[in-house]
């Protein structure tokens, strides 16, 4: 109830396992955006949309953007607390050396979507391992 008496944030950080607790904060809360046991990656990812909500900010107002700013997207980025994950996002913490932050430059910059042309490949891929498959299945039937 403390949050919610309060003019809406930008963006609300929680740190929680629980997921009770998760739900009630990206549900009962005003914001924003949210993020759930992480900082600021939310704003790395730019398919979550940014953007206040009543007095921390508002976006354009013209036609759909106008209709896309007050029927505000709440952007929430979870955070799963996987050991693998946290070891291969350590080179975000500091202190940064020139490979971390070569590494995370690398990581973070803006991709083409999957081409059409490698389709054929994947494909002729995927049967081969079919095949494989099917193979082993059939000489240990055998056996």
């Amino acid at each position: 109830s403390l949050v919610s008496v309060r003019s809406q944030a930008l963006v609300v950080y929680i740190f929680t396992q629980d997921a009770t607790t998760q739900e009630l904060f990206i549900h009962r809360t005003t914001s924003g955006s949210m993020c759930l046991n992480d900082t600021i990656m939310q704003y790395t990812v730019e398919s979550l949309p940014f953007g206040g909500v009543g007095p921390s900010g508002m976006a354009a107002y013209h036609g759909k953007y106008g209709f896309d700013s007050f029927t505000h997207k709440k952007s929430c980025l979870m955070k799963d607390f996987n050991a693998l994950g946290e070891k291969l996002a350590s080179s975000r913490y500091p202190p940064y050396s020139d490979s971390k932050l070569s590494f995370l430059s690398t990581l973070l910059k803006k991709r083409q979507g999957f081409s059409i042309r490698f389709l054929p490949y994947a494909l002729m891929f995927g049967v081969g391992v079919a095949s494989a498959l099917i193979v082993q299945c059939i000489t240990e039937r055998r056996n």
